[in-house]
C-alpha cells in the first residue's frame, strides 16, 4: 500500500461516504484516527445491512473487507466508502415483459 502524507496536527481523517447505494449524495466527514475501517463505517453507515456492499478506499487504494478490522487509518489520510448495489440472485430479469 501506497504511505500517505500525515496531518497529525488534526489526528482527523476524511472520510467520504456515498451511504446508499441508489443515490450519488456523497457526505463528507472528519473522524478521529485511530479507529478501524469497521467502525467507521459502522459510525457512518445509517443502514447497518448496506455495509456489506461497501467498497472501501484508503488514500485510493482498495481496502477488502477481510482486512477491515485490521486497518487503521491515519491522521490525514482519506478514506472513501461507497455503497455498491449487487444482484440479488433471485432469478428475476429486470428486462423482462
Amino acid at each position: 500500500m501506497m504511505t500517505a502524507l500525515k496531518n497529525t496536527a488534526t489526528n482527523m481523517i476524511d472520510v467520504l461516504i456515498i451511504p446508499h447505494p441508489f443515490a450519488a449524495a456523497r457526505v463528507h466527514h472528519k473522524v478521529a484516527a485511530g479507529r478501524s475501517v469497521a467502525a467507521i463505517i459502522e459510525q457512518l453507515q445509517p443502514e447497518p445491512d448496506l455495509a456489506r456492499y461497501a467498497h472501501v478506499y484508503l488514500n485510493g487504494d482498495y481496502v477488502p473487507q477481510e482486512k477491515w478490522a485490521q486497518v487503521t487509518p491515519e491522521a490525514g489520510t482519506t478514506l472513501s466508502i461507497r455503497m455498491v448495489p449487487m444482484g440479488g440472485g433471485g432469478g428475476k430479469n429486470p428486462l423482462r415483459t
